[in-house]
Formats: C-alpha cells, sequence, structure tokens
C-alpha cells in the first residue's frame, strides 16, 4: 500500500442496509460494548483506543490468537453484503478479512494521532462505514479531514498518522474491516 495518499470513497450503503444497521445497533445491550476490550487494552501503552467500545467480529492477531464471534457475525449477517462490495470494487477476486469491528467512540472522546503498523497492515485496505455519526466528528488522516458521510465506505491510509475527535453530541459508530487478497 502507497503511502502518499490518505482516503478514498469506494462506495456507498443503500438506504435499506443503513436502515437494518440502524437497527441492530439501536437494539443491541448497552452491556455488549464492554464484553471484548481488546482493542482498546491492547495498546495500552499509548492508550490510543482506550476511549473507543467495539463489537469485535473477527480480529486476527499473531501473538493472541483469532476471535471470530460467530453468533455477532450471523446476527449483522449483512456484513457479507459490505465485504462483497468493497471486494468488488477494490478488484479483490478472492478476498480475506483480517478485522471487522463496530466502533463506538462516545461524544467527546478522541483517538489521539497515530499511525497503524505497516508489518501488519501494509497489504490490507483498511475501510470505514460511518453507521451513526456526525459533521462534527471530525476525522483527520495525514492533516486532512476526511469526510465521514453516514453510509459511504471509505478506504483510509492508516499507514498515515489519523486521528478521531468526536466533538458532536452523538456516539459516532463506524464499521470498521480490513480486507486484503487471499495470497493462496
Amino acid at each position: 500500500m502507497e503511502i502518499d495518499w490518505n482516503y478514498r470513497k469506494l462506495f456507498s450503503l443503500t438506504d435499506y442496509q443503513l436502515q437494518i444497521f440502524e437497527n441492530l445497533i439501536y437494539s443491541e445491550p448497552k452491556n455488549s460494548w464492554e464484553l471484548n476490550t481488546y482493542r482498546q487494552d491492547r495498546r495500552n501503552k499509548t492508550g490510543v483506543h482506550k476511549d473507543t467500545k467495539a463489537l469485535i467480529f473477527i480480529f486476527k492477531n499473531l501473538r493472541l490468537g483469532n476471535i471470530f464471534d460467530e453468533k455477532l457475525f450471523s446476527r449483522y449477517s449483512i456484513i457479507k453484503e459490505i465485504f462483497i462490495k468493497a471486494s468488488e470494487v477494490l478488484n479483490i477476486k478472492d478476498y480475506i478479512i483480517d478485522r471487522c469491528l463496530l466502533v463506538n467512540l462516545p461524544t467527546g472522546k478522541k483517538i489521539r494521532e497515530h499511525n497503524d503498523n505497516p508489518a501488519i497492515f501494509g497489504d490490507s485496505h483498511r475501510i470505514h462505514v460511518p453507521l451513526i455519526t456526525a459533521e462534527e466528528c471530525e476525522f483527520i488522516v495525514g492533516n486532512e479531514k476526511v469526510p465521514m458521510i453516514k453510509g459511504t465506505a471509505i478506504e483510509i491510509n492508516n499507514l498515515n498518522n489519523h486521528s478521531v475527535d468526536n466533538k458532536s453530541n452523538v456516539d459516532r459508530i463506524h464499521l470498521i474491516f480490513d480486507i486484503r487478497n487471499n495470497p493462496l
């Protein structure tokens, strides 16, 4: 993956897909966002994601093992449609999903500027799909404000510095996933 670009719009969800996501998210028990804190805890030295909450569907990690929440993935089965659309737009014939999660950044919270490890993320595409957001939630990649429009799939270059500041009065929730070519 090149580092000389910050983001690009890939596609938009249909109103129907967006409504399904919203219904699922709003019906999610509040404590479900607290069940798996791996993402918040894993960078405890820097605390980059400490203020976020997440529903983790898939999280592949060589050191700690893999997370795959089959029950959660089944409940949010619409995500498969998003994977397929992303693979088509990115021209990936046979894809692998290394990470897939819903991330909640509560109102008034931030994700400090950081960049992701090229050894881990160098061959994947980091996709954000804002599902619940507001204009006052600022997402910056490489000193450029990214227009995170509800229902629009955006590929960000997570090898560049990026940060988020939720200055809005709503909890920001994005579907985030990493997709790449299957090398086999």
